[in-house]
């Protein structure tokens, strides 16, 4: 437990660059806005945000801040944060912290090397899992079942705490034996989808759904190379994949995104790794720091474009509170390093970096409260790490 640590503190304001010294601590999150659980869930109406010209500014990204701690307040327009490093009990060679879901009282997060961590309290995270299995991601439901995947093994816990490994079963959808199932994504607990891609990178993107007692056979999702998703609504699922996105109502999916002919490489090579959507808008990340966005409208337009950086970075993860407060994280193709841009409606801004993270691998805005997670690593024995971000 850390107590009464003092920590550095940065401060921007519009008046500049202050520092100081601020005592750390735990700290309860905050509470305030409504946010999807877990992978994702319905979204808001919202008004149609501005169009979105490509966002300037800015250079090649910096290594992540030292480790040990530290807190970074950042003013966000409307609302300031702070970044904080969360407190894990036995992260070494734990591997990147692939996914984090759940509530602020029940907060679930998988590591890449088969540990999974808990938190009652929001900050200090404790390990309740080592699975001889590699996972890539983490589902909690409200009613506090976890759903984790694990390359094509699905595990299905009902039971709450779900802090044992006996009390999950596990099972791969028929048609899904040489599958990749990289996310989870739901709004309850018989509402659950798994989406990932048939066998190798660039293959047709596949999506299973839990309808309460088992998975639902493998169907395709229009797409290739899927890696996330996100629930507009209990039938509609939005999943993103290479060049295009699709938007999936249970039967056929229908992809859309937007023009990428002006891009350095093929569109059919771009990758999307992650896709959230709040106030009727959706922000989709991927490679060359770029950014699409689907305004409430319906129409797609690149709202950040960097491909034509030296280092541009590889966009992994993306959360939000309010459709004006959605932040983006990833991380240079020569790692180690990580940058942070917040979509204010209208471009996306440049934000202080995440503290001690070397890599960003994850992301989670934390239900009916204004916090945030990030999830990845600290080099170089690949240690799990979690930065909390705090609206206040």
């Amino acid at each position: 437990m850390r107590r009464g640590v003092l920590i550095g503190l940065v401060v921007l304001t519009g008046c500049g660059l202050q520092t100081g010294v601020r005592d750390g601590g735990g700290g309860a999150t905050a509470g305030g806005n409504s946010a999807t659980a877990g992978g994702g869930a319905t979204a808001g109406g919202g008004d149609t945000a501005g169009g979105g010209d490509t966002a300037g500014g800015g250079d090649t990204a910096g290594g992540g801040s030292t480790a040990g701690g530290g807190a970074i307040e950042a003013d966000a327009g409307s609302g300031q944060y702070v970044y904080e490093l969360a407190v894990i009990d036995d992260p070494a060679d734990a591997g990147r912290v692939m996914s984090i879901s759940g509530p602020k009282d029940n907060l679930f997060a998988a590591a890449q090397f088969g540990k999974v961590y808990r938190s009652t309290d929001g900050f200090n995270f404790s390990r309740v899992l080592s699975l001889p299995r590699n996972l890539l991601s983490v589902y909690v439901a409200p009613d506090g079942a976890v759903f984790i995947s694990s390359d094509n093994a699905l595990g299905v816990c009902r039971a709450p705490p779900c802090t044992t490994a006996s009390s999950f079963t596990w099972s791969t959808p028929t048609g899904g034996a040489n599958a990749t199932f990289y996310e989870l994504c739901g709004d309850g607990a018989s509402n659950v989808y798994a989406v990932g891609l048939t066998t190798e990178f660039n293959e047709p993107g596949v999506v299973s759904r839990y309808e309460g007692s088992s998975w639902s056979a493998a169907l395709p999702l229009g797409i290739n190379n899927v890696r996330s998703c996100w629930l507009e609504s209990s039938g509609v699922l939005w999943a993103a994949g290479t060049e295009q996105v699709t938007r999936w109502t249970g039967a056929s999916g229908q992809a859309q995104g937007a023009d990428l002919s002006g891009f350095p490489i093929p569109g059919s090579a771009q990758q999307w790794f992650d896709v959230f959507g709040i106030g009727g808008e959706l922000q989709v990340v991927g490679w060359y720091e770029t950014i699409m966005t689907r305004a409430a409208t319906g129409s797609w337009s690149l709202t950040l474009n960097r491909s034509s950086q030296t280092l541009p970075l590889q966009f992994r993860a993306v959360a939000g509170l309010r459709k004006n407060e959605v932040f983006a994280a990833g991380t240079p193709p020569t790692m180690p390093g990580q940058r942070l841009w917040r979509w204010d409606g209208l471009e996306w801004q440049m934000q202080p970096n995440l503290p001690s993270l070397t890599e960003v691998r994850s992301a989670h805005a934390v239900p009916a409260s204004d916090v945030l997670y990030f999830g990845g690593q600290v080099n170089p024995r690949e240690n799990a790490a979690i930065v909390r971000m705090t609206r206040y």
